[in-house]
């Protein structure tokens, strides 16, 4: 929606203020309201921990396995860098907790429970990696 919203201004020559200051903090705030959100329904306790060990494995494992496969399309259909290519894949590789949790109301207690922390998980591994790329032209 981004993308196609900056070819119509620019296709119009409009004028749009530049946001590159406020994006990071809406975006920081943003995640934490989501996560917070699906976090009010969680108990976390000892009891927990193998939920928590298998969603993060479920949300990182995946998300790697993805952002290579991905970025290694993007190199080669579209000739990017290495580095734009991960850096354009990591958004597609997200599983979003803002649709995620929503939609798993209907689940029972314990799978509505791993798909809270597997995309919560899935949204601060994204949020983490792709900033990490994004500061680091390591590649």
């Amino acid at each position: 929606m981004g993308w196609a919203t900056r070819q119509i201004v620019n296709s119009y020559d409009i004028d749009i203020p530049d946001f590159s200051t406020l994006l990071p903090i809406f975006g920081t705030v943003g995640l934490i309201l989501i996560v917070l959100e699906g976090g009010l329904e969680l108990e976390i306790n000892l009891s927990k921990i193998s939920v928590i060990k298998q969603a993060s494995l479920a949300a990182f494992l995946p998300m790697l396995f993805l952002v290579t496969s991905i970025s290694i399309l993007m190199h080669y259909a579209f000739s990017l860098s290495v580095y734009e290519s991960i850096l354009n894949a990591v958004p597609f590789c997200i599983i979003s907790s803002a649709i995620a949790i929503p939609s798993s109301s209907n689940l029972r207690p314990l799978n509505k429970e791993f798909v809270t922390y597997e995309s919560s998980l899935s949204d601060i591994f994204g949020v983490i990696f792709f900033q990490f790329c994004f500061s680091q032209s390591i590649f």
